[in-house]
């Protein structure tokens, strides 16, 4: 079995928050997308790690609550992403329906993969009879946690220093991830 660490990607924050633009030349998935595959979530680092900071430099207590995600307009809670929820949801006439309707599948999604994350915690042994085998490649440095400041209509998260290669303080969220991608 091959897939990101145990301990979740930082990277699938932003890929949620903001989508993803894989390459040049295709297009970007926007953050509506994304939001609506429930693996996604299960992607995110678990709270124990502290991934995320508040306005205050304290870690989020549970990155997993709806209303934190709600709060920041996170994915499928940001009100911009409108237009492709009525892509998503064109039998859905009203507006307010199709967001209760992505809020609610987002919070599901978020309850799962909170589940996910302690059942990967749980200790486990190798069934008999069966081998492991370790398998190793490039080491992703850890850029440190996120910082969630308020900061107008662009996305709340800026990176916090970490070290010296890795410090990034940017107010929209896809800068940062850019700008991480570039100097990575």
């Amino acid at each position: 079995m091959i897939g990101p660490p145990n301990a979740g990607l930082l990277d699938s924050l932003l890929h949620l928050s903001e989508g993803i633009k894989p390459v040049t030349r295709i297009p970007t998935y926007p953050a509506a997308i994304v939001g609506t595959m429930p693996s996604a979530y299960q992607l995110l680092p678990p709270t124990r790690h502290q991934p995320v900071l508040d306005s205050s430099g304290n870690p989020v207590k549970d990155l997993y609550a709806p209303e934190l995600w709600r709060r920041n307009h996170w994915g499928l809670a940001d009100p911009r992403q409108e237009k492709v929820l009525k892509e998503l949801l064109p039998e859905i006439q009203d507006a307010w329906k199709r967001r209760e309707i992505a809020l609610d599948h987002q919070a599901k999604s978020l309850h799962r993969a909170k589940q996910f994350a302690a059942a990967m915690d749980l200790p486990a042994r190798s069934p008999a009879g069966i081998q492991l085998f370790l398998v190793a490649g490039i080491r992703t440095p850890r850029t440190g946690p996120l910082n969630s400041t308020p900061m107008g209509n662009c996305g709340s998260l800026r990176k916090v220093l970490v070290t010296a290669r890795y410090y990034v303080a940017v107010p929209c969220l896809m800068n940062v991830y850019h700008r991480n991608r570039i100097s990575g």
